[in-house]
């Protein structure tokens, strides 16, 4: 199966002038120093699967605290624009209607995202050429999925909220997915037997599992921080299913002795869902995990990306399975 992105390209977004990937594989962990732009790949690739959706770009602003929430009145659009040009490389103070930045390949459609003024009024114009839209300056507005370049699930640090989850598990009840969703589960919470949402749809619905040794079903959340984070991940997977699955700090509440198992089951959902995951780490253990579980798959379509920062601009050094086999057994640090 053919990957959607074999490389990437990002120029005058956040904090990289200019990022070049030159080696992408199906799955792709990305390493690096705070502040080196681990989180801010991931960013770009949900605008890149999106089309530039104006929802993707609120929900990243307001992720950052750069939009202040506010569901009682409209935002001022002094203040709306003055948030937006946080997405461009340089955060330029006033909004000329000349910025733009552009995530793609050299091979593949880009995404652009532009400023520009219609009757002297600031708008924001999101998409590929031909499938350009207007970002709504005024609230955050929906985006037709089906304009979107592929699904995609993105899983932040802190995990999947109840009511999304939910909905995750609403698509795929009943399905060989749900004892994919459960297989994962297993690997933290072996008794596992199968897991549920109970609780009215209008409201926050709680994950619940059946273990083999309970009479009643408990609140996953009640099992640990490292269940709960592993059926996010699991989630992620069924959900991306065709597209990109993003997990920001994958290592968050999993001890370092589960992580091989975890990235096994990651390795075969690539595979068996067609999805391209790409996920960021601090851990050491995660990345030698990583390294064992990548060997072990044998397909070469692993690859650690580390990013560094130099005179202003970020950098990208990729290692290929190999080279990370390599480099881990010499001891060589890829942080």
């Amino acid at each position: 199966m053919a990957l959607l992105l074999d490389r990437l390209q990002i120029k005058n977004f956040r904090a990289f002038r200019s990022l070049e990937i030159e080696q992408l594989g199906r799955v792709n962990l990305i390493v690096g120093a705070n502040s080196s732009g681990k989180s801010t790949v991931l960013e770009a690739l949900r605008i890149y699967a999106s089309r530039g959706a104006s929802n993707v770009l609120w929900e990243l602003l307001l992720s950052r605290e750069e939009l202040p929430s506010s569901n009682s009145k409209p935002l001022a659009l002094d203040r709306v624009t003055t948030a937006f040009m946080q997405l461009f490389n340089g955060r330029p103070w006033r909004w000329e209607g000349s910025e733009h930045f552009e995530i793609g390949s050299k091979d593949r459609e880009a995404v652009l995202v532009d400023t520009g003024r219609v009757n002297a009024s600031p708008v924001l114009f999101s998409g590929t050429p031909g499938m350009m839209h207007t970002v709504n300056l005024e609230h955050d507005s929906r985006f037709p999925f089906h304009l979107a370049i592929a699904p995609h699930a993105y899983v932040p640090p802190d995990g999947f909220t109840s009511s999304f989850a939910s909905g995750i598990w609403d698509k795929i009840a009943l399905s060989e997915l749900e004892d994919f969703v459960v297989e994962i589960l297993q690997i933290i919470a072996p008794t596992a037997e199968r897991i549920s949402f109970i609780g009215e749809p209008t409201e926050s619905r709680i994950a619940v599992a059946k273990l083999r040794e309970e009479r009643r079903a408990i609140p996953v959340r009640s099992l640990g921080d490292g269940v709960n984070r592993i059926l996010g991940i699991a989630l992620a997977l069924v959900s991306g299913k065709g597209g990109f699955v993003l997990i920001d700090e994958i290592e968050n509440g999993i001890h370092f002795s589960v992580q091989r198992k975890l990235w096994d089951s990651i390795f075969k959902a690539a595979q068996k869902l067609d999805v391209q995951v790409f996920a960021t780490t601090h851990s050491l253990e995660c990345i030698e995990a990583f390294q064992e579980a990548s060997a072990a798959d044998q397909n070469e379509e692993a690859i650690l990306i580390r990013l560094d920062r130099h005179d202003g601009n970020v950098e990208s050094f990729v290692l290929s399975e190999r080279e990370l086999t390599i480099a881990t057994r010499d001891g060589l640090e890829v942080r």
